[in-house]
């Protein structure tokens, strides 16, 4: 009996976020899960949504303006309709990045559309999806392994070859604002 009662009452604490210390491990799993399910899903998905971006009808630079664009007089830009705007990543307009060299080597072999996929699929699997959970947040994250900003956190474990991060990654949104979306990868060290 007294067993139950500890269970209820730990539950009870964990529901109503007076156990803090269960974000440190909810919010992990949440970015692990969501860099998992994307792989299948972001080839899968993008591979249908890339034929329903909305092309702009006059080229104009991304969100970081690179020599490639203004040497080839802008590159023309799209957007997913409202409605799968959680496919798009929200800190660049279709085809992507422009000073990413993947992204660059993509759209000049291939093109738009080739671009948009990989920039969807492959770099920025389901950032959408990530972004439609993720919260507001004031700032880039700091260069430390280790910080805490308000309710926005990240902690890093250094084992043998690589790394676990966990808790937030932030991103400077398009409209200037920035998003702090849940984080759970390995990385190798440096």
């Amino acid at each position: 009996m007294i067993n139950y009662l500890i269970l209820a009452l730990t539950l009870n604490l964990i529901l109503h976020d007076k156990i803090p210390v269960l974000k440190y491990i909810l919010t992990p799993i949440a970015g692990l899960t969501l860099a998992i399910i994307s792989i299948p899903l972001g080839l899968i998905w993008m591979t249908l949504f890339v034929w329903f971006i909305k092309k702009d009808k006059e080229p104009s630079l991304g969100s970081y303006p690179t020599d490639l664009e203004i040497k080839h007089n802008f590159i023309i830009r799209g957007d997913l309709p409202k409605l799968l705007q959680w496919g798009q990543p929200v800190d660049d307009r279709f085809p992507g990045p422009m000073y990413e060299p993947a992204i660059e080597k993509v759209y000049l072999k291939y093109g738009f559309t080739a671009a948009s996929w990989y920039n969807g699929a492959i770099r920025n699997q389901m950032f959408g999806l990530a972004a439609a959970i993720g919260k507001p947040t004031i700032d880039y994250a700091p260069e430390l392994d280790n910080w805490k900003r308000d309710d926005v956190w990240a902690f890093t474990i250094h084992l043998v070859i690589c790394k676990f991060i966990g808790g937030w990654q932030i991103y400077k949104k398009l409209d200037g604002t920035f998003i702090a979306v849940p984080v759970g990868t390995l990385k190798r060290n440096n």
